[in-house]
């Protein structure tokens, strides 16, 4: 049988039989397996016994490098040579060639050159006198500060940043976050001018960026709209206002508060300094009215302005004993404030908080408001103006209270009155009963506070006295 094809005895096996066997040298042998055995055999039997054998890797086979010396010289170990390993090897490339080969060729990647760094510039020349540093094999690294977030952190429609200020996002929402900016720039060129001038400018942007100052501003020349501070330093706004905007967007900050270990510490302190706060009573007003515009003094005075009123009282001692509104009304989506605020074309405000004398006082206080309010909705039909829920307890047992606050609904005596901000308020701190029956209430235009649902992204609410 002589079926090899360029059998010429270099130990080439003929392909074309490669299904049938392989013929190598004119002998034919079941597999490759089988001829790389024999001819390994073969080659290990014709190398000396004193000749110590060195493996070296080659693209085809292994080939072996053969040293002799003399006994008297002290020879060095060398890995003894393995036929069987010898032949693993040469077996094992021999399938990894004829896989490549008939595999359809790798397209190269494409490389991509590095971004060039631009060398630092030095301020002192180079000089025969100084001394060159020496070069080292260690690689250098330099060191690249970012000055922009990364663009994925960037809200929708905000373009990338030019530069470092520009690179500060002050919110999520892209609209938000331009107004934001928008406020930011006009804080720092306002320095010129008095209190009164520019008060109204900043609180409508403060309505329109949804954030409020924790504490009452004044007016600095040359500076701008200021706060003081618990330690007694000014805080400029200009400054403190982006500040607060990037914390309240952290995502480190986020994150740390989610994890259960500082979940259980925040409520722990929270239950402590609950139990250390004394009981604080407190009788509030929330106004819903469209959202057209900032809530003033002057809508809330006009009845025939498109509001809800909503009277209601509470035990602020869950608030740390800030006297504000409930904070269950923007958490809590079975709450008709709750719904109103949920909708877009709505805003929610508080427009009165005051400390009452005792738990007496602000229930019947409340129970009062809202017997005016009920007989107000009944003698303006379509045009009501007042969210009634059930009190927490009756007026009185005479019914004369109620009654009281009836008449005054028919008398067309509306709720609210205009105060300018040096008027003594009304009702006072400490309000008791009787002070809360005395309707009107006087409204100042620090009062209106506005409120929004964090958790349907509208922003976020401070709950602290201003």
């Amino acid at each position: 049988m002589d079926n090899k094809k360029g059998g010429d005895g270099g130990g080439k096996p003929d392909h074309d039989n490669l299904n049938g066997g392989v013929v190598v040298g004119g002998k034919w042998y079941p597999t490759m397996y089988d001829y790389l055995v024999e001819s390994t055999a073969q080659r290990s039997s014709s190398v000396p016994a004193t000749s110590r054998t060195v493996s070296v890797p080659h693209s085809r086979s292994t080939a072996t490098a053969t040293a002799t010396a003399p006994s008297s010289v002290e020879e060095p170990e060398f890995e003894r040579y393995d036929p069987e390993r010898a032949i693993n090897d040469s077996y094992e490339e021999y399938v990894r060639e004829e896989r490549d080969a008939a595999a359809p060729p790798k397209k190269k990647p494409k490389r991509v050159a590095p971004p060039a760094l631009s060398a630092p510039s030095s301020s002192v020349s180079s000089s025969p006198a100084l001394p060159r540093r020496r070069p080292t094999s260690a690689p250098q690294t330099h060191s690249v500060t970012a000055t922009t977030p990364p663009l994925a952190l960037l809200p929708p429609s905000v373009s990338a940043p030019t530069n470092a200020r520009d690179a500060e996002i002050y919110s999520l929402d892209p609209d938000q976050h331009a107004r934001r900016v928008e406020f930011r720039d006009w804080l720092e060129r306002t320095t010129k001018g008095s209190f009164e001038e520019h008060h109204p400018r900043f609180l409508q942007y403060c309505d329109e960026v949804e954030y409020h100052p924790t504490r009452d501003v004044f007016w600095l020349p040359n500076i701008g709209f200021a706060m003081k501070q618990a330690n007694g330093r000014n805080s400029y706004c200009k400054s403190d206002f982006p500040n607060q905007w990037r914390k309240n967007i952290s995502d480190a900050t986020v994150a740390f508060q989610q994890t259960p270990r500082r979940k259980e510490e925040v409520a722990a302190a929270k239950a402590k300094k609950r139990d250390e706060t004394p009981h604080t009573h407190v009788f509030y007003i929330d106004v819903s009215s469209p959202n057209v515009g900032p809530l003033t003094v002057a809508n809330l005075c006009d009845p025939n302005f498109g509001m809800l009123i909503y009277p209601g009282q509470w035990d602020a001692k869950n608030n740390s004993g800030y006297v504000t509104s409930r904070l269950g009304h923007m958490t809590n989506p079975r709450s008709k404030v709750f719904q109103l605020t949920a909708d877009s074309n709505n805003h929610t405000h508080e427009v009165l908080a005051v400390r009452c004398h005792s738990l007496a006082s602000r229930h019947k206080g409340e129970a009062y408001i809202l017997a005016y309010g009920k007989e107000w909705n009944r003698l303006h039909l379509g045009q009501e103006r007042f969210i009634w829920t059930r009190p927490e307890t009756e007026i009185g047992e005479d019914g004369i209270e109620e009654e009281e606050a009836r008449e005054k609904a028919r008398d067309g005596i509306w709720i609210f009155q205009a105060l300018d901000e040096e008027d003594e308020p009304h009702p006072l701190e400490g309000a008791r009963f009787v002070d809360l029956a005395d309707i009107p209430y006087g409204i100042k235009q620090s009062y209106i506070k506005k409120k929004v649902i964090p958790s349907l992204g509208q922003g976020y609410n401070t709950w602290k006295e201003q």
